[in-house]
C-alpha cells in the first residue's frame, strides 16, 4: 500500500487523506510514526512465560530477536518455518478491534495472536507473514473482548538455507471500538502522539467539490485525518494493511497536506502503491 514521508515541524498541524484508486472502497489502516525507528531493546521476552506486558489502547514496544530461540512445543505461527520468537502480552481495554504490526522492524517477520495459558493450549486468533507483496513485515487485526488477555508472538522467517532472520522488533498496536465519520475535510479524525495506528471505512465516503486530485488519480472515496506534529523531524505515514473490495484496484491514495482549508492545501507528500 502507500507511504508518504515528509519533514514535520513541532506544533504544525498536517492534514492527510486516504482514498481508493478508481474509487475502490473497503477497510483502511493508517499508521504513522518517526521515519527513523527507535533502537531495539535487548531480548528479555524470548520465552512464552516471560512475555513483555503491554498496556493501553495504543503504543509501541521494542525488542531484539537476535539471541531469541524457539521453545519446545512452540507452533509455527503463520504456516511457514520460523524461529527466534519473542512474546508480548496485552489486556484488552474494551471490546472492539485491535491491530498489531511490525512495520518498523528491520527484518522479514511473521506474527500471530493467541489466547491460552501455555504453549500446549494456545488458540490462534490471527496470523500473518507479509503485509503485502513488497512488504516483508507483518500485521494482524482481530476482535477482542474487554478484560481478556491476548498473546502476540513475533518471529523471523527461515531462509532456504535454514537460517532464521532476526533483528530489531518494533511492535505497534492500536485498539479501536469503531471506525467511520471522517468523510469530509471539516470532520477529519484527529490523530495524536508521535506514532500510532488508525482504522477507517470509506465504503460510504465521497469526494468534496474542492477536493484536490492526489497521486495523479481522481479517487472518489476519500476520508480525512488531522495530526499535529509533537516534535520536528522526518515523519512517515503508510496505509499497509488496507483492504479494498476491488481486486484489480487495491491501491490506496495517500497524501499529506499543510493548510487549514480544503481549497488552499499545499501537498507535502503523496503516494499510490499496490
Amino acid at each position: 500500500q502507500s507511504q508518504a514521508t515528509f519533514s514535520a515541524t513541532a506544533g504544525q498541524t498536517y492534514q492527510m487523506t486516504v482514498d481508493g484508486k478508481q474509487a475502490a472502497a473497503g477497510y483502511l489502516v493508517l499508521t504513522w510514526g518517526p521515519a527513523t525507528p527507535s533502537p531495539a531493546a535487548p531480548t528479555t521476552n524470548d520465552a512464552f512465560a516471560n512475555a513483555c506486558v503491554l498496556s493501553g489502547p495504543l503504543g509501541r514496544a521494542s525488542a531484539s530477536s537476535v539471541n531469541a530461540t524457539k521453545e519446545a512445543g512452540e507452533p509455527y505461527h503463520a504456516g511457514v518455518p520460523d524461529g527466534k520468537t519473542v512474546w508480548f502480552l496485552w489486556k484488552a481495554p474494551g471490546s472492539g478491534c485491535v491491530s498489531f504490526d511490525t512495520a518498523r522492524s528491520d527484518f522479514d517477520t511473521l506474527m500471530a495472536a493467541y489466547q491460552g495459558s501455555g504453549l500446549a493450549s494456545l488458540t490462534r486468533l490471527a496470523a500473518n507473514n507479509d503485509i503485502g507483496n513488497f512488504t516483508r513485515q507483518s500485521r494482524i487485526l482481530f476482535r477482542v473482548t474487554a478484560g481478556q488477555d491476548y498473546l502476540i508472538a513475533v518471529g523471523g522467517v527461515q531462509t532456504f538455507s535454514g537460517a532464521t532472520r532476526d533483528g530489531a522488533v518494533q511492535l505497534a498496536w492500536r485498539f479501536d471500538a469503531g471506525a467511520g465519520g471522517n468523510d469530509f475535510f471539516a470532520n477529519a479524525q484527529a490523530l495524536s502522539g508521535p506514532h500510532g495506528v488508525a482504522f477507517g471505512v470509506n465504503s460510504d465516503a465521497s469526494r468534496e467539490p474542492d477536493e484536490p486530485v492526489r497521486a495523479d488519480n481522481p479517487g472518489g472515496k476519500s476520508i480525512w485525518y488531522r495530526w499535529t506534529a509533537p516534535v520536528s523531524g522526518p515523519a512517515i505515514f503508510d496505509s499497509a494493511g488496507t483492504q479494498f473490495d476491488a481486486p484489480f484496484f487495491n491501491y490506496a491514495l495517500l497524501t499529506v497536506y499543510a493548510g487549514s482549508a480544503l481549497d488552499s492545501l499545499t501537498s507535502l507528500a503523496d503516494n499510490c502503491l499496490p
